[in-house]
């Protein structure tokens, strides 16, 4: 994912104790995590974002696949706190994810 840092990356093996998974279903654990993390993030940042960053915003995500690390350094660059912002939403996922775990097993 555009946002995940190797830190970021070791927080979600850590908080969601993925570390005992294999190679492929590892890779395959935070493929989908962090496509949900990148998703809750995109929607605190268009929040955030004044109008005239929005555009900017969005040819940095088009612009990835080219030019990996674009969308991060946009990020990074406009939105104060941003590792902050994301980490808030790693836990606020995981705390989700644990009482919806907990009420499925009532």
């Amino acid at each position: 994912m555009a946002i995940l840092t190797a830190e970021l990356t070791q927080n979600i093996i850590a908080l969601f104790g993925l570390e005992k998974l294999n190679q492929h279903d590892l890779e395959q654990a935070l493929d989908r995590i962090g496509k949900i993390i990148f998703s809750r993030v995109t929607l605190k940042v268009v929040e955030i974002l004044p109008p005239e960053k929005l555009e900017e915003f969005q040819i940095a995500i088009e612009s990835e696949e080219k030019n990996p690390g674009c969308t991060l350094a946009f990020l990074e660059t406009n939105i104060p706190h941003f590792f902050d912002l994301v980490n808030d939403e790693i836990s606020s996922f995981k705390k989700e994810s644990d009482e919806l775990m907990k009420a499925s097993s009532l």
